[in-house]
């Protein structure tokens, strides 16, 4: 009898240790799944956006092979006010018209980003377009669209996807506010991006002296100048 207690206790504490394995790999098979599903899920947020860019910067190239001139260009829609371009005389050359760029305006999922899309020309980015070093002349700003606001993951996936090593941070007090009207002002800069057309960093110091650190910025090159 006394061994048969014994023996029973044996298989309680093997049974007690075999459980307990289970669950730690069950645990980190979750834990897994779970990594791997946000990582799939910021990779798609991410072809989202870029998707969404290349597609203006598509029609943004149609238009001008139909003889519009960059200062012609307008953003104006009905989604978000202060893009009426007095150089744009008609729908031919409104992005969001079916008469000019045939885009629809579409707003940033709200998972993604609480701001919206910002067209702007009052920044250069350092390395890209003719003079390539990112001079504080308007002459040298690119026709950029940005999303402010996404998150530090998603940023970081974007790059990763653009073989940009990590978050850059930016420290040529980017205009992150400006909206296109037909004109580049201001001359800022977006440093840090290695010469690349499209990427994501993060905010320092904006044109106004703000501190934006800790704010992530995706932006893609419409034109380059």
């Amino acid at each position: 009898m006394k061994n048969e207690s014994g023996n029973a206790l044996w298989f309680i504490l093997i049974a007690i240790a075999l459980l307990a394995a289970l669950t730690v790999v069950v645990t980190r098979s979750s834990d897994t799944v779970e990594q791997s599903g946000e990582v799939e899920r910021q990779r798609i947020a991410g072809s989202d956006i870029m998707r969404y860019a290349a597609t203006i910067e598509q029609a943004v190239g149609q238009m001008r092979l139909r003889g519009l001139s960059e200062n012609e260009i307008s953003f104006e829609n009905s989604f978000v006010s202060g893009y009426a371009n007095a150089r744009c005389p008609d729908n031919g050359c409104r992005i969001f018209n079916v008469e000019g760029g045939g885009i629809n305006f579409t707003s940033a999922s709200s998972n993604v980003s609480a701001s919206s899309w910002l067209f702007t020309g009052a920044d250069s980015v350092a390395g890209v377009g003719e003079n390539g070093t990112g001079e504080t002349s308007s002459e040298d700003n690119e026709l950029l669209i940005m999303l402010p606001g996404i998150s530090q993951a998603l940023c970081g996936r974007i790059n990763t996807e653009l073989s940009i090593s990590g978050i850059p941070q930016d420290t040529g007090n980017a205009d992150v506010a400006t909206k296109y009207t037909g004109t580049f002002p201001n001359g800022r800069v977006i440093e840090n991006m290695g010469g690349k057309k499209t990427g994501c960093f993060e905010g320092d110091v904006d044109d106004s002296g703000a501190n934006i650190g800790g704010t992530y910025y995706f932006y893609h090159t419409l034109i380059q100048r």
